[in-house]
């Protein structure tokens, strides 16, 4: 969907502030999804919001292929924007609530690592259907989106119902069964089932967030601050601006600018599977000391660079 749109701004004759316009949006109304997914997280199953995220994804890319004006092209975006907040984050946590204790780093890490991958694979798309018409090349694009979230839909429902939720809708005996299928051992199982019993009866993460101890405080501020300067830092930024930034060197043409963008998320994708399969062997905060040095490096190289072009 993300490559779709290149061929819907020169499809529209777009001007770069309705470009801007969109893009500027995109983290606000994935946080619109986000609220959403939180409020829900009692009253929905996980299961069930997955698969209602994809849903929405769908009906936001049925607007942006029907859509014969910027309004609709913005409308669609919207929703899908609010999709994918909503599903960045139910998968996370779902994904913890089913893993085996050894290896749930690894599997937590999977929605980046296929997140990743998909870009990558939109890209590919997009330099395939590059020889396409515009009509044809969009609606193609929009439409293998469509289908992989049918995919996810039907991949979903066959995947067991999180131990907690069942918990909290008082099938004690479900999430029983379901933990001693997840765990690796009937202790371990036993040990999970507790530590859900005594969230769900108020010892948990309400109690925490009101009244934390100095620990969960520390904690909690690095978490706050990690995620703050990983967004302040600008390489999402440099990301979704590669093909401006690739213009600015006199790379214009669109499928000129294929080559270097596949070449930029492959090398993405593929530190991404590095630190995917090394979270619980090596670390996170050995992984994530390793990255900000790597990122340092990258973005003073890149500020270097295009103070020398200009």
């Amino acid at each position: 969907m993300s490559e779709a749109t290149t061929y819907i701004k020169a499809d529209l004759q777009l001007s770069k502030k309705n470009d801007d316009f969109w893009l500027a949006i995109f983290k606000l109304f994935s946080l619109i999804g986000s609220v959403l997914a939180g409020s829900t997280s009692n009253r929905i199953s996980s299961r069930i919001k997955i698969v209602l995220g994809a849903d929405i994804l769908v009906i936001g890319a049925l607007f942006m292929i029907i859509g014969p004006d910027f309004f609709y092209l913005v409308l669609g975006h919207l929703i899908i924007n609010i999709g994918v907040g909503y599903v960045l984050t139910i998968a996370p946590v779902y994904i913890v609530e089913i893993s085996p204790t050894f290896y749930c780093g690894l599997l937590t890490s999977f929605p980046e690592v296929f997140m990743n991958r998909g870009t990558l694979l939109a890209y590919i798309s997009y330099y395939f259907f590059s020889r396409m018409s515009t009509e044809l090349a969009q609606s193609y694009l929009l439409c293998l989106g469509g289908i992989a979230l049918g995919l996810v839909t039907f991949g979903v429902l066959a995947m067991p119902e999180s131990p907690r939720w069942l918990v909290k809708q008082g099938r004690v005996e479900d999430a029983r069964g379901i933990l001693a299928r997840i765990s690796d051992s009937k202790e371990e199982a036993a040990l999970r089932f507790n530590e859900i019993i005594s969230q769900t009866n108020g010892e948990g993460m309400w109690q925490a967030i009101i009244h934390p101890t100095q620990s969960i405080l520390h904690m909690s501020l690095c978490v706050f601050g990690i995620c703050l300067f990983q967004k302040v830092s600008g390489i999402d930024t440099i990301l979704l601006y590669s093909a401006h930034i690739f213009e600015q060197i006199w790379i214009v043409n669109y499928t000129e600018q294929l080559l270097p963008l596949i070449l930029v998320d492959f090398v993405k994708t593929m530190f991404t599977l590095v630190c995917a399969f090394n979270l619980d062997q090596v670390g996170w905060r050995q992984l994530m000391l390793i990255s900000i040095g790597g990122m340092i490096l990258s973005l003073a190289s890149l500020s270097v660079c295009l103070t020398i072009i200009h």
